[in-house]
């Protein structure tokens, strides 16, 4: 039993080296998307507090009515 738990660990440990490891280029690339994430939030940051600018002056303009 114990020889099988290490053999399976050990082949466990191998996979996770082999296939854990990021490369610069890896690192490049989500930093990339992160940036593109930040501009699209922020974009549709100024697009909700735009829309919620006019829709508080069509309600005040239609309580002044």
């Amino acid at each position: 039993m114990l020889k099988i738990v290490s053999k399976v660990s050990a082949v466990l440990f191998v996979a996770m080296v082999a296939g854990g490891c990021a490369s610069r280029q890896d690192l490049a690339d989500l930093d990339k998307k992160i940036d593109a994430a930040e501009s699209a939030a922020l974009r549709a940051v100024a697009a909700a507090e735009e829309a919620n600018t006019k829709l508080d002056r069509m309600f005040k303009h239609s309580m002044m009515k």
